[in-house]
């Protein structure tokens, strides 16, 4: 069999249409559709009052949920979620996470419960092809990300001039992904959560994506493989928000079969989503939101 290697390209445009640009697979050669076999896969690793528990742990498919709860321990009271570095991430027992990088939790227990108080903070911050991920987590209340290539500290972070804001979206756990177009540029980030009149900030993060270890893995998963598509040449969709921010996973399609286009989710502050384009600007072959579609390239 050859091994193929693929440009794949989608863009997303907000207010006009979204977008799709298409790249050839080499042609005459029969080929097995590698989501078949392999999936973007990130690892959940849970600690127990400091040791790790093989029960709560385990692997999960790239931007799905994952709900765990901090089980009992003799002669101790639960009193918070910690990330891998330490900081307090959620005082509830039930923690649920969208699982965009590896990620290291940890249940910490005390001689008595501790007074809730509002969070803000980083699960993580890793990177994949090109991009920065900034994993971050936040009580309930309006919360986001807010950024700069200038500003450095927690008070510069407050403000406006030089600092983007990115809305976290509902679950309260979002990723915000960034592609620097330099590899040693320094990004400056913090997280913030505003509940009724006070806004509580993370820590500032100073991230360069050439220093940031992958956070995704690829996992064989041969149970999920469907014979009947083995001898079927294949083709990849792959989306970006084009300006907006969010994260879709590549999607697999048989060329030449009827393909349902996964939910758009990216989000834009300010826009409507009409739909996609084969034209970053809009124009070219357009598609609406969840169409049913039958393709013959990479796209």
């Amino acid at each position: 069999m050859k091994k193929v290697t693929k440009l794949l390209i989608i863009l997303l445009t907000f207010c006009t249409v979204c977008a799709l640009v298409v790249a050839a697979s080499a042609a005459n050669n029969t080929l097995i559709n590698p989501e078949l076999i392999f999936k973007p896969q990130t690892t959940l690793n849970v600690l127990v009052d400091g040791v790790e528990n093989e029960a709560l742990s385990g692997n999960y498919p790239y931007g799905e949920e994952a709900s765990i709860s901090a089980p009992t321990v003799s002669e101790k009271t639960f009193q918070y979620w910690t990330n891998g570095e330490g900081t307090i991430i959620s005082y509830s027992q039930n923690l649920t996470l969208k699982m965009y990088s590896n990620t290291t939790v940890k249940a910490e227990y005390g001689t008595s419960q501790a007074a809730s108080k509002t969070v803000a903070a980083f699960l993580n911050v890793t990177r994949t092809d090109g991009e920065i991920i900034f994993n971050a987590i936040a009580s309930s209340g309006s919360a986001g990300i807010r950024y700069s290539t200038t500003k450095q500290t927690l008070d510069d972070l407050k403000g406006e001039d030089g600092v983007t804001v990115a809305p976290a979206d509902e679950t309260q756990n979002w990723a915000l992904v960034i592609t620097p177009e330099n590899e040693d540029t320094t990004y400056y980030a913090l997280a913030y959560t505003t509940v009724g009149t006070e806004t509580t900030y993370s820590d500032v993060k100073a991230v360069k994506l050439s220093e940031l270890q992958n956070g995704i893995s690829m996992i064989t998963n041969l149970g999920d493989l469907d014979l009947s598509a083995l001898n079927a040449e294949f083709c990849v969709v792959s989306f970006d928000p084009n300006g907006g921010e969010g994260v879709i996973a590549p999607q697999g399609a048989v060329k030449g079969e009827a393909t349902v286009l996964n939910a758009n989710t990216f989000t834009r502050e300010g826009y409507t989503f009409n739909g996609w384009s084969t034209n970053q600007n809009g124009g070219g072959t357009t598609y609406t939101d969840g169409q049913t579609v039958t393709l013959t390239a990479d796209t």
